[in-house]
């Protein structure tokens, strides 16, 4: 579906949502809203939002800590953003749902949480540090604008693979740009080395490592830490790190950071010819 078709298809949403009577608007549910209004929307927006290829561009019913996401928009299998869907009759004002759209993006670290009933489209940041979800407004459409409205294409497909809405957010609000994963790790490299080595060593006492067997694991874990950062910083695969992480700010420790940590190794073996995440001395020392 090019632009054009696409508005045209907003147009006739558009119109028949003008056409609900009061007791039909009333009435409209949830999922209603989703089947009628919300997914053929976003389908105009060039997403196959009903998987006819199995490709799983649109996915529903992500599990993200403490409930779901209604749906997950992905662009070669990496999340851009997360829509939280309501009924009509819900006020998008209210701050919990807008806080609900970004705690759910924010969990998952994905940059960008829409909040809409279809009469409206709230897009926020989910990668700012701040206590009022309003403060994190990029931008909100009302359905009458729709079809003038050129940022509702942000949300499209296309735009979304381009990182239009990126640029937007760093042109006008500052949004600081994710430095290159060798230059955020070069300053540190050395310290971690040393912190790493001396907790191994702490934290295994019982298992009698060597020095040499010590340094290889400290190694081996940062080689790995890498790998997977870049293909995070490169679009290549969502970012697993930081969700692992809030997870466990989140939880207050009750999740056993190692144990998803190693869970992920083994992700990236099954993903990845590399021997790099083949089972090593690292994988059984606690950390």
């Amino acid at each position: 579906m090019n632009k054009q078709e696409g508005k045209q298809q907003i147009e006739r949403l558009v119109v028949k949502f003008v056409g609900l009577t009061a007791a039909e608007f009333r009435q409209k549910n949830e999922s209603m809203t989703c089947k009628d209004f919300i997914l053929p929307l976003f389908q105009a927006l060039g997403w196959d939002v009903y998987n006819n290829y199995s490709n799983n561009e649109v996915t529903s019913e992500t599990q993200v800590s403490g409930g779901r996401a209604d749906y997950a928009f992905h662009v070669n299998d990496v999340i851009k953003f997360f829509v939280e869907a309501k009924k009509p009759s819900v006020d998008l004002r209210e701050a919990k749902h807008g806080e609900q759209a970004i705690s759910y993006a924010w969990h998952k670290s994905v940059p960008w949480a829409v909040l809409t009933d279809f009469e409206g489209i709230k897009v926020y940041s989910a990668e700012w540090d701040e206590p009022d979800a309003e403060r994190s407004l990029i931008f909100e459409i009302n359905y009458k604008n729709y079809l003038e409205d050129e940022k509702l294409w942000w949300l499209s497909k296309q735009s979304m693979a381009k990182g239009e809405l990126d640029k937007y957010a760093e042109a006008n609000f500052k949004k600081p740009k994710r430095e290159a994963v060798d230059k955020l790790l070069a300053d540190d490299l050395v310290k971690w080395r040393t912190f790493l080595f001396n907790d191994l060593k702490g934290w295994n006492s019982d298992k009698n490592l060597t020095d040499k067997q010590t340094a290889e694991s400290v190694q081996r874990l940062l080689d790995r830490l890498i790998f997977i950062r870049t293909t995070e910083d490169r679009n290549i695969e969502g970012e697993k790190l930081r969700e692992i992480v809030r997870n466990w700010e989140d939880g207050k420790g009750k999740i056993n950071l190692a144990e998803e940590m190693k869970k992920l190794f083994k992700d990236y073996d099954a993903g990845y010819n590399s021997k790099l995440f083949e089972p090593a001395i690292c994988d059984a020392l606690v950390y």
